[in-house]
């Protein structure tokens, strides 16, 4: 904080003397103070104008104004809001060219400015209320309509919907929806939107939706705009798991070098989270538990609770992995990180979408010798099953209890033989999920040969 206000003070020294004349009535700019009058017309005034009214005002002094802030003024509006940036970091080049480059500073060139005066030597035509107030009405991104608050409340019903797995219905209550002004206002929305419709896409397997929705939004200069371009990647790189997980790690290596780069530590933690994935695809569970790790720290951090719990079922899975290549059967500590997922799931309400940590966890506890602990799991999961509409999560289901009860078959009817049956036509038929098949099928074999 230090640092700006000392920079910004010998910034305001270099321009003493220098005077800025805002003439809305003329649709003129004039920068006073120099050898020659240096003035600027049509969108300049505009520009000039709405970084003048934040200067002056004792509230908005330190403020910014960003690329979608400018784009919302109707001299800005026929342009492409990816060119808006590119056009006021030309018109910086010529201030420099002309000497006046300290009028303005910015937080990136393309990206959002302020003036360096003091607001005593900005003079406006008419009187600054009069123009402020013509800027607001003037200004998409200053309202928020009827049109803007419906899409609120249909992007926030989709995200419950998604959160409890209706993926279906998520989908079809977007649809025709969000067409909107296409204001700057609304690229937040626009990206939320957008972010949803690659989870739908992820679930759908639409690989070709998820692939035009990343290009959409590749080039985008703003920070929503690279945020959710971010989490696409990431998702479409979840989806590569099983292909490349190699080269899908190595994609996410790069991103996330950028994102560390300009911090946006909201966009690392998925990305971290599937590199974790990738890892352990790739056969280094030890590697893929420390990015988990990293991102488990950071969606606690930012309250992002869905996802803090699915991070520590990750992390439940890479030890479990680990231990599995070492011989050794889940320990206490994969059970515990199970219970602290289900925790988190139990006290906010989030993770209703699946029933796989309980299902995981009756698997691990009975590898654990666990019989107790797993038909709390089993219990759990069996609870949650009747509300989610998952055939995957059905089938796992089956194939716990069918586990469980083949070992502990003092349940009232208990047939493990009738469920691994039940398990195996959903996965070869409904699912087709062939290394679930090949699993069941030895698991089925096993079990023969026991009851033999």
């Amino acid at each position: 904080m230090g640092f700006t206000v000392i920079h910004t003070l010998r910034m305001l020294l270099r321009t003493m003397g220098v005077r800025l004349i805002v003439d809305m009535e003329r649709r003129r700019v004039a920068i006073q103070g120099f050898t020659h009058e240096i003035e600027f017309k049509g969108q300049w005034t505009e520009f000039y104008a709405l970084l003048a009214v934040r200067r002056s005002s004792p509230r908005q002094q330190e403020r910014y104004t960003t690329a979608e802030e400018l784009h919302g003024c109707v001299s800005w509006r026929s342009k492409q809001l990816t060119s808006v940036g590119k056009v006021v970091s030309r018109h910086l080049a010529i201030l420099d060219t002309r000497g006046a480059g300290d009028i303005v500073q910015h937080q990136g060139k393309t990206l959002a400015w302020r003036l360096a005066l003091d607001p005593q030597l900005i003079e406006f035509h008419p009187p600054r209320e009069v123009i402020e107030r013509r800027l607001r009405e003037d200004s998409s991104f200053l309202r928020v309509g009827v049109a803007e608050i419906a899409e609120l409340r249909t992007l926030v019903d989709a995200t419950i919907m998604l959160e409890k797995g209706e993926v279906e219905g998520a989908f079809e209550l977007m649809e025709g929806s969000g067409q909107g002004s296409g204001d700057p206002g609304h690229r937040g929305m626009e990206a939320w939107r957008t972010l949803l419709t690659g989870r739908i896409a992820q679930r759908y397997d639409r690989g070709d939706l998820l692939e035009h929705l990343i290009s959409d939004w590749e080039d985008s200069p703003d920070p929503e705009g690279k945020a959710v371009y971010a989490r696409l990647l990431a998702l479409e790189d979840f989806d590569q798991r099983f292909e490349r997980p190699d080269r899908a790690l190595r994609s996410l290596e790069q991103l996330a070098i950028r994102l560390q780069g300009r911090g946006d530590i909201a966009s690392l933690a998925p990305v971290w989270n599937v590199m974790g994935l990738l890892a352990r695809r790739s056969g280094d569970p030890i590697l893929g538990a420390e990015y988990h790790a990293r991102a488990v720290a950071v969606f606690g951090l930012l309250g992002d609770l869905h996802s803090l719990q699915a991070a520590v079922f990750d992390l439940a899975i890479c030890r479990t992995d680990e231990l599995d290549k070492q011989g050794r059967p889940p320990d206490h500590l994969v059970l515990d990180l199970v219970d602290t997922c289900l925790a988190i799931c139990g006290q906010f309400g989030v993770g209703a979408d699946s029933a796989q940590a309980e299902i995981a966890g009756c698997r691990w506890a009975v590898k654990a010798g666990d019989v107790g602990r797993a038909r709390g799991y089993l219990r759990a999961a069996e609870e949650l099953l009747k509300s989610i509409p998952s055939t995957f999560d059905q089938a796992c289901f089956l194939l716990a209890r069918a586990e469980l009860d083949s070992i502990d078959p003092h349940e009232p009817g208990a047939n493990p033989r009738r469920d691994f049956n039940a398990a195996l036509r959903m996965f070869e038929r409904e699912i087709g999920d062939q290394y679930m098949v090949e699993k069941l099928h030895k698991a089925m074999e096993t079990l023969k040969k026991k009851s033999d």
